[in-house]
């Protein structure tokens, strides 16, 4: 992200993919695990990010998560939210390659005008609810995502064959726990046939249990 004194986003793994439907606001609050209250806040600095409204909720498109994925990014580095939203009124999503590595660089948008489409205030509200029921019938029509009841196992395995040094963080998305649980988690623990050990304040590593021959 080019954001004048703030340095380019780089995504760290830390949270889990961006999902490839549009989600509400409480699955973000939970994404980021922060309260209602700081979900607004969030929110309220991020212009670009309207969202659109279903019933009595406001789900959010993928670009959008991607942007507040990359907001948490900021204040997980220390940069407060007056920071990020002064350095930047309105987002606008562009990747870029270096080293094959993808880097996102948010730029100020240009807000477009009703005399810019030579549209009037009601031609404006038209064009708006005409794209609320374009959104409504593509989600309506997508398949809905399937469950997946060994990845947890999988993604285990792999910790344990590449040996990784996960994160608190991290391992509670693995598990689907919260962090204050995997927190509390005595070690070494035992989950799912592994064994999770703790090597100092929220770093963990995964083996295998060894199956007993009878």
């Amino acid at each position: 992200m080019n954001l004048g004194a703030l340095p380019p986003y780089r995504p760290d793994g830390t949270l889990a993919p961006v999902p490839e439907l549009p989600v509400d606001g409480e699955h973000l609050r939970r994404r980021y695990r922060i309260s209602k209250a700081a979900f607004h806040n969030r929110k309220n600095a991020l212009p670009s990010v309207k969202g659109v409204r279903q019933g009595k909720r406001v789900l959010f498109t993928p670009e959008e998560v991607y942007i507040f994925d990359a907001l948490d990014w900021y204040l997980d580095q220390g940069y407060t939210l007056e920071e990020v939203a002064g350095a930047q009124q309105g987002f606008d999503v562009a990747v870029t390659s270096e080293d094959n590595e993808e880097e996102t660089t948010i730029q100020k948008a240009p807000q477009p005008t009703s005399s810019e489409f030579n549209l009037s205030p009601q031609g404006m509200q038209g064009l708006k609810f005409l794209a609320q029921e374009i959104v409504k019938e593509t989600i309506k029509d997508l398949p809905r995502a399937q469950s997946d009841p060994l990845k947890t196992l999988r993604l285990l395995d792999e910790a344990a064959d590449k040996e990784y040094v996960l994160t608190t963080r991290m391992l509670a998305d693995v598990l689907g726990f919260n962090d204050k649980t995997v927190s509390a988690f005595t070690s070494p623990q035992q989950r799912h046939g592994f064994e999770l050990t703790k090597l100092g304040p929220g770093k963990w590593v995964v083996k295998r249990l060894k199956v007993r021959q009878r």
